[in-house]
């Protein structure tokens, strides 16, 4: 495909900086519950600042309206004498578009009537009900870009039958217990159990793959319109994804619906040139990178690239704990000495990463697995 076309969709951002550079900042060896002073007598002091971006529209209504409903939450707590008494000073900038904003992350439940909220100044998983007959599809893909989650894809039930489909909206959160959904350009092909991923360099959501598809499309954020990327070599259903060098995509493992395999194969796409997605073999036990419905977190090291591969379904079906790491430079596959703290698959392909500093991403059975990168360990939330 040719260069000049596929970058109508993926345009090179060349004003982007730190996405973090003014959003709330933990010290580097602070931890997270030490934001929220446990209760002596008195009151509890936090400070957060809520970042908001001019993404669609102007949005200080919008603000207005989050600000209200935190101060509505907080008199809520204040009512029940049972809780400290908790003084919240918000603090509210305009940001530019590309920088994050907001710090809960949303998902919803697949198959399901509600939405999973997680707070990392309460360190909290929260589960809110719908007042909805619609379910969310099963096996929809999820992003979150705060303070949005983009979902595409999945399937519903008709009538004796499962529709795949090709939606594509955003949720974002609207009041205490309300939630907006806004629906974009649907994308070009029907998907489900496919990768979502972001792709900040070039403002830019892409899917990948899928049961029975080799698909791979991007959609500019800035232009709300799709276009096609060169296809993958092999059907990937369940497979994850990640960004290295900010130009280099890589889709990794899978399974093959058409051959009925478990993939221990890695594809990259360099969006800077014309050239397809590039098949690789890397080396390392085989047998480690069977799986699908993992997770994948990108980082940087001693200026070479590393890629996390997390969890998932195995080749005898059974959920994962295995920990590996994918060196760029090498090619090489290592499984990690220390292993996730559940046995889980993910509820998206990739981490998000919040202003703190960690990474974030929501187990198959509700459960949070955080990283952090400082340490290099991770550890778990299961409390809702």
């Amino acid at each position: 495909m040719n260069t000049l076309k596929r970058a109508s969709c993926i345009k090179r951002n060349s004003n982007v900086t730190d996405p973090y550079a003014n959003s709330i900042k933990f010290g580097p060896n602070m931890d997270l519950n030490s934001i929220i002073t446990p209760p002596k007598e008195g009151e509890i002091k936090a400070v957060i600042e809520v970042v908001r971006n001019k993404f669609e529209m102007d949005c200080e209504a919008e603000i207005e309206e989050h600000r209200k409903a935190c101060i509505e939450s907080i008199n809520k707590i204040n009512g029940n004498k049972n809780s400290p008494t908790f003084n919240l000073v918000i603090e509210v900038n305009n940001m530019k578009w590309e920088e994050r904003n907001m710090t809960e992350l949303l998902f919803p439940e697949k198959g399901g009537k509600s939405i999973y909220i997680f707070n990392p100044l309460l360190n909290k998983i929260e589960q809110i009900f719908l007042d909805t007959e619609d379910e969310f599809p099963i096996s929809l893909a999820i992003c979150n870009r705060l303070p949005y989650c983009f979902c595409c894809g999945g399937k519903v039930k008709v009538d004796d039958d499962y529709v795949e489909l090709n939606d594509f909206y955003t949720l974002k959160r609207t009041g205490i217990n309300n939630f907006e959904k806004i629906f974009l350009p649907p994308m070009l092909e029907e998907k489900t159990n496919h990768c979502l991923f972001e792709v900040p360099y070039y403002k830019s959501i892409c899917t990948l793959g899928g049961a029975n598809s080799k698909d791979a499309e991007v959609f500019d954020l800035e232009e709300k319109t799709w276009s096609k990327l060169p296809e993958l070599n092999c059907i990937r259903e369940g497979a994850s994804c990640a960004m290295i060098n900010d130009t280099l995509l890589f889709c990794f493992f899978g399974y093959d619906t058409e051959n009925s395999e478990y993939l221990t194969s890695i594809e990259k796409l360099d969006l800077e040139k014309e050239e397809g997605w590039k098949l690789m073999n890397p080396f390392g036990n085989k047998s480690f990178m069977k799986r699908k419905f993992f997770s994948c977190l990108q980082y940087r090291q001693n200026f070479e690239d590393f890629v996390f591969i997390l969890g998932g379904i195995n080749i005898l079906n059974n959920e994962s704990q295995d920990w590996m790491e994918y060196n760029e430079k090498n090619n090489t596959v290592e499984k990690m000495e220390s292993n996730m703290p559940y046995k889980s698959s993910f509820f998206c392909n990739s981490f998000t990463k919040l202003p703190n500093g960690r990474f974030y991403n929501l187990t198959s059975d509700y459960q949070l697995i955080q990283y952090e990168s400082l340490g290099k360990y991770l550890f778990g939330i299961r409390e809702k």
